[in-house]
């Protein structure tokens, strides 16, 4: 495991369509350095079968699209989760979002999110202001 802070949080960036590995590590180490990502955040790059030509459009919509996909990106949050990360912040670009979002419905099926106990915004500063004060 990571120590404290570090091994609860991670910010997981999944490249879009005709991305190879090589330009997807390059875009997100770019996009890191531009948005100052806190160094306790550790950055992952999840990378998919997403074609390396102009033609493999429809396959690689396959792709992002199929269940072995999604399972593939739902054991790499579970491992995350094994290491201490507790917290994701989750970037995708274009057909990565097609990616992400199969993933994440297949990890609401399995019931692998942890219930949320935020309110809305409004609810929450009306509660937190002293009885009496408008």
């Amino acid at each position: 495991k990571w120590d404290d802070r570090a091994a609860s949080e991670a910010v997981i960036f999944v490249p879009g369509y005709n991305c190879s590995l090589a330009t997807g590590l390059r875009l997100f180490a770019q996009l890191a350095s531009f948005c100052s990502l806190p160094s306790y955040m550790k950055p992952f790059l999840f990378h998919w079968p997403g074609g390396h030509t102009p033609f493999a459009y429809y396959s690689a919509m396959e792709n992002g699209s199929s269940i072995a996909c999604g399972k593939n990106f739902v054991a790499f949050l579970v491992a995350l989760q094994a290491t201490g990360v507790q917290q994701i912040h989750l970037l995708a670009h274009s057909m990565g979002a097609r990616v992400a979002l199969n993933a994440l419905r297949l990890c609401a099926e399995e019931g692998l999110f942890r219930p949320c106990d935020l309110q809305p915004w409004g609810l929450q500063q009306q509660q937190q202001q002293p009885s009496g004060t408008s």
